[in-house]
């Protein structure tokens, strides 16, 4: 008998296990050369997945990155532009029949306010030079909570500042190309910020303006 199985290719049963390279025939061969086959196409794709996933990652760091760098210039374009809004404001302080009200309006305001929000000789952003930033400014009075009046944003016309207006908004916000993001669909992103300033000084004294001490003197109590 043991000679039929040897003279298959087949090795005759001794009772106990033992660790041998065996070579096999009549397509045993074929087999195992499939096997592996298969075994390196698991492997090429776990190894997609993964890439897949670093790139993602990648993506992600540099596009937060940039959008952090966005929003930090952003809240400096606010800032800028909150304290000129409440400079202008706060120079142009005049009375007139005994009640507070400004000589400017609300579009000579937010034109100065948008010289700083959108410099011309300096770039705002990192987005591309014909990108601007959009401006919005907020006048608030005392009340408690504050009412807050949305104000125009274009150069040309003649609306009259609230006169009960102690508090200046600054809103900026742009929207900017996405850098490795867009080869996922995700094209743009949008980042804001916003300030807020207080107008604050002295009673005003006379009749007529600017009032250069509403710029001049600060008073603790009114913060």
């Amino acid at each position: 008998m043991d000679r039929r199985l040897c003279a298959r290719g087949r090795l005759p049963f001794t009772g106990r296990s033992a660790h041998a390279h065996v070579h096999f025939d009549h397509g045993d061969t074929a087999l195992t050369a499939a096997r592996l086959s298969s075994d390196e196409g698991q492997a090429i794709i776990v190894v997609a997945i993964c890439v897949a996933v670093l790139v993602a990652g990648l993506a992600l760091a540099v596009d937060w990155g940039y959008a952090l760098a966005q929003r930090r210039t952003m809240q400096n374009l606010a800032d800028a532009s909150a304290l000129a809004a409440g400079k202008r404001l706060a120079t142009s302080v005049i009375k007139v029949n005994g009640s507070i009200n400004f000589s400017v309006t609300q579009e000579q305001t937010w034109c100065t306010a948008n010289g700083y929000a959108n410099p011309a000789p300096l770039k705002s952003g990192f987005g591309p030079s014909s990108t601007a930033t959009q401006l919005q400014l907020f006048y608030g009075n005392a009340a408690n909570p504050t009412v807050w009046v949305a104000g125009v944003t274009t150069c040309a016309g003649n609306t009259e500042v609230p006169p009960t207006t102690i508090y200046v908004r600054a809103s900026v916000n742009v929207t900017f190309d996405s850098l490795v993001a867009a080869t996922v669909g995700h094209g743009s992103s949008t980042a804001g910020a916003s300030a807020r300033v207080r107008l604050s000084g002295t009673t005003v004294p006379l009749v007529g303006g600017p009032l250069w001490s509403m710029v001049r003197h600060y008073n603790p109590a009114d913060f």
